[in-house]
């Protein structure tokens, strides 16, 4: 985002207070954001939400993917799913870890979740095991 458009975020939290980024992490706006915010010293969590799908490439046969935000976000491709598989789950898992390292480089705490997992597990990673009710 741009500054003008930021500039409520800034009006609004003060320096020194925390900020709780939710994001599966493929929008370079809200990963820039979280740098910025931290910078500016508010303490900033980054919750990536991804799903299992992700995770895991479960897919068979040859499903076919349209990447809703690419430029071309109407084309699908299809793939052999058996044979993108590893090659999927090992470039997705480095660009996770690029992430997490960008961001934690800007001082940004960085877990990530799934949507077939309990929401409650990374919040307690990010505050520890006390009861949150």
């Amino acid at each position: 985002p741009g500054e003008q458009a930021l500039h409520p975020v800034w009006e609004s939290v003060q320096a020194g207070a925390l900020v709780l980024v939710i994001s599966d992490g493929f929008d370079e706006g809200a990963a820039s954001l979280a740098e910025r915010l931290s910078a500016a010293r508010r303490e900033v969590l980054f919750l990536r939400l991804l799903t299992m799908e992700e995770r895991e490439f479960p897919f068979e046969g040859g499903p076919r993917f349209r990447d809703p935000e690419a430029a071309n976000a109407g084309d699908e491709h299809r793939v052999d799913a058996r044979r993108a598989r590893g090659d999927f789950l090992r470039r997705f898992g480095e660009a996770r870890e690029a992430l997490k390292l960008r961001l934690a480089g800007a001082g940004v705490r960085v877990q990530e979740a799934y949507t077939d997992e309990p929401i409650d597990r990374p919040l307690r990673r990010f505050f520890g095991t006390r009861d949150l009710a």
